[in-house]
């Protein structure tokens, strides 16, 4: 499942390794764009989009400079996609059922840094360390597209047959 939500926040900041113009302090109304995928959750939702904002708005109507080294659009990217995949994590666990994370941050109408994270493999760890919590959403999550284990099991084995038949068909010339 995939959602998309918008928030404007406005703040200033300056670019304090930038020569230009920049390195003075100035301001934005900068829009943000979030796109998560991933597993639903609590209330059946990938994620509250009053959580997202929740985030975003530590942001607004401050000096980004107090809470960002160098608040480039590429940064505030960065670090907003950080903290919006937090908000993913199962509790007491690591895991995160969010697959994929994208932030785009617009300093402009036309003027945009993006970030987009591919979370779902999350290191090679043995799926037994995996909490239970992820496997009963990924069955549920089964469940409702109405896919059987033995429905799974009998394509792979039509795919056998398949790839058999035309390797036998090859030797039968």
């Amino acid at each position: 499942m995939k959602i998309q939500t918008e928030v404007i926040i406005s703040s200033a900041h300056k670019l304090p390794n930038y020569p230009f113009e920049c390195k003075n302090i100035h301001g934005h109304n900068w829009k943000v764009e979030v796109i998560i995928e991933g597993l639903t959750g609590e209330y059946d939702m990938v994620c509250d989009f009053k959580k997202i904002k929740e985030v975003l708005k530590k942001y607004d109507h401050v000096y980004l400079n107090d809470l960002i080294e160098n608040p480039t659009a590429e940064n505030l990217a960065y670090k907003f996609s950080k903290e919006i995949y937090e908000l993913g994590k199962y509790s007491n666990s690591r895991y995160n059922r969010f697959e994929y994370v994208t932030v785009r941050v617009y300093e402009s109408e036309k003027s945009f840094a993006n970030r987009e994270s591919d979370l779902s493999n999350e290191s090679n760890e043995n799926l037994s360390s995996k909490p239970l919590e992820f496997f009963e959403e990924k069955a549920i999550n089964n469940i409702k597209k109405k896919i059987t284990v033995d429905e799974i099991n009998d394509m792979i084995i039509d795919l056998e047959t398949k790839n058999i038949w035309e390797e036998l068909k090859w030797y039968q010339i």
